[in-house]
């Protein structure tokens, strides 16, 4: 199940992303998290979410486009982390196309990145999202 989790400036978690609907391959958006990216701006550093599998995983064309809306929206540049079964990836963009962006495999592993892994192996979905 993909699962996300907004991070403070310290890489604490502010929110997890817990939708309904939420599947192996799809993260569905939520007028929650729109609402508390927002109210949470001058804190928040980025977004992680998961992908199925193991192995390093790839930011998909959504995933760009998405990162690229939600940085002009709040017009600052966020740091998005996509983490497989077994790897943690750092993606930044580095231009104002969606396609121009730098990832890096990130060696360490906060405690969220455990919590991020623990619920996406959730088969039901009976929470929603909540605060920290």
């Amino acid at each position: 199940m993909e699962t996300g989790v907004l991070l403070d400036r310290e890489e604490r978690p502010l929110f997890w992303h817990l939708p309904a609907g939420r599947s192996a391959t799809h993260l569905p958006d939520s007028r929650r998290l729109w609402t508390e990216m927002f109210e949470q701006r001058r804190l928040l550093s980025g977004f992680a979410h998961s992908h199925p599998g193991r192995g390093i995983p790839r930011p998909s064309q959504e995933d760009l486009t998405t990162f690229s809306a939600i940085e002009r929206a709040l017009n600052q540049s966020l740091t998005w982390w996509i983490t497989s079964a077994d790897v943690l990836l750092r993606v930044r963009r580095l231009g104002p196309r969606p396609q121009e962006f730098y990832s890096e495999v990130c060696p360490g592993h906060a405690p969220w990145v455990a919590e991020l892994r623990r619920l996406s192996k959730e088969m039901t979905c009976t929470r929603t999202g909540h605060r920290m």
